[in-house]
């Protein structure tokens, strides 16, 4: 075919601060690992590094730009990001957390279309920030929610007006996991999966355990964090250490999640709660926060446990209540497999982005 007859593929440009661990970067992966190459032609821009991500992005087919950002304030990142984004001459600049701001500034002023995904309630970020994102929302085409919370937390927060919000729940690579059989042995096996911060609720988790050393359980709990001390001392002090464990990061997930019976999610907020989705297809019993997104994962006493959030006494009778009627909490693990393979397989995820793209483009 003549290079001139060939058809013309959208360009997609992504904004987001860097390619390391976390829920936000792990989509982004998903979106260019997925995308429909015939149809699109996708860009990365970092501000500070590549991050773990980096070789997988650049295997991908997607061009990967890193600015190598110095300091938290750094103008010659704005001309840099500025210069990158115009010579790619993208159809759409799609930015993503520390991304936002300038991304959306410096493409609404070039006249391009932006979209921006919101990943969390951002409860924790500072006002400034807050002021900027609020002021640059103007320049959005769309915002993409990856739950019906943050949707609501995107229109309080940033005043946008809930016909520029689209939810899109985040999937999750449903290959990658296998539900197995549950409560094969007399101990229980509880675990869980998250950064050592506030965010995650982990002290929480442990005074609950600290409430039921009675029982018959080992719990993993798998990440790091400034919380890693702090929580250390709390397991020891409340008699723990040889029933709860913390073993900082690990690279096999899905292998960790066949080993358990039920896994706990205490988020003080969650956007969504990525971790659900992949404890539930792997066919575990969830107990999670009766908090923002997470209530849109799991349907309490159908396909799960909900307790009240920051309640440690609470989360304590719920999984108490699993380890005293593990048929029920087997049944619960099976429901919400099917509803996670239903409804959260990330290629649906991945159209229904295609999709936005394609609409902002018609109109």
């Amino acid at each position: 075919m003549n290079p001139l007859m060939e058809k013309k593929k959208i360009k997609i440009v992504h904004v987001i601060p860097t390619l390391d661990l976390g829920g936000a970067e792990r989509l982004l992966l998903d979106i260019v690992n997925r995308a429909d190459k015939e149809t699109f032609s996708l860009t990365v821009i970092c501000f500070k590094r590549g991050g773990i991500w980096e070789e997988e992005i650049i295997k991908s087919g997607a061009k990967l730009i890193v600015l190598h950002k110095k300091g938290k304030f750094d103008f010659s990142n704005l001309v840099k990001l500025r210069q990158a984004i115009l010579a790619e001459e993208p159809d759409i600049v799609h930015t993503h957390l520390g991304g936002d701001i300038y991304g959306r500034f410096l493409a609404g002023l070039a006249g391009l279309r932006v979209v921006s995904t919101e990943h969390n309630l951002n409860k924790d970020e500072s006002f400034v920030t807050s002021i900027l994102k609020r002021l640059t929302a103007p320049y959005v085409s769309l915002v993409i929610a990856v739950s019906r919370a943050v949707a609501h937390d995107a229109k309080l927060r940033y005043g946008i007006k809930l016909e520029k919000i689209k939810v899109i729940h985040n999937g999750i690579d449903l290959t990658r996991f296998k539900a197995v059989e549950t409560f094969k042995t007399e101990t229980v096996k509880i675990g869980a999966v998250g950064r050592l911060v506030e965010q995650k609720g982990f002290m929480t988790l442990v005074e609950a355990l600290g409430l039921m050393k009675d029982k018959k359980f080992d719990c993993t709990i798998v990440g790091a964090g400034v919380l890693m001390t702090a929580l250390k001392e709390k397991v020891n002090s409340l008699g723990l250490s040889s029933k709860v464990h913390l073993v900082g990061l690990r690279n096999d997930i899905p292998e960790f999640l066949q080993t358990l019976d039920i896994f706990v999610l205490p988020s003080l907020w969650e956007g969504l709660g990525i971790a659900a989705l992949e404890a539930g297809a792997s066919g575990l019993s969830v107990v999670a926060s009766k908090v923002d997104g997470l209530p849109e994962i799991i349907d309490d006493q159908v396909n799960g446990l909900l307790f009240k959030v920051n309640d440690a006494r609470d989360l304590k009778d719920k999984i108490s209540y699993l380890l005293d009627n593990k048929d029920l909490a087997r049944t619960f693990g099976h429901h919400l497999a099917k509803k996670v393979n239903e409804q959260f397989d990330v290629l649906d995820m991945v159209k229904q982005y295609e999709m936005v793209y394609k609409s902002l483009l018609s109109k």
